[in-house]
């Protein structure tokens, strides 16, 4: 069963978070090709995505971030329409 509830979420992130950080620099520390990594990470990402109905969670858009490299900021603020310092300083910070 997949767990929704966003305070069980972040308890278990807690309570694992000296594990998952070593399993993170485990793989990191592997002889072996990201893309492969990645590879397998979004093909259980799918497994996980397919049991979740996001309209009735959407605790992913509630809690998280997403990650912005530096060279997709301009390309982003682009499309916005603003200034790259405006969109750092208004989605970034």
């Amino acid at each position: 069963m997949i767990q929704t509830n966003i305070s069980k979420i972040q308890y278990y992130g807690q309570k694992n978070e000296r594990r998952n950080w070593n399993f993170r620099s485990f793989l990191k520390s592997l002889d072996i090709d990201e893309t492969k990594v990645d590879a397998i990470v979004h093909e259980i990402y799918q497994d996980i995505v397919s049991q979740i109905d996001c309209k009735s969670c959407a605790n992913c858009c509630k809690e998280m971030r997403p990650l912005v490299l530096e060279d997709e900021i301009q390309p982003i603020s682009n499309k916005f329409g603003i200034l790259k310092e405006e969109f750092r300083n208004k989605y970034l910070e």
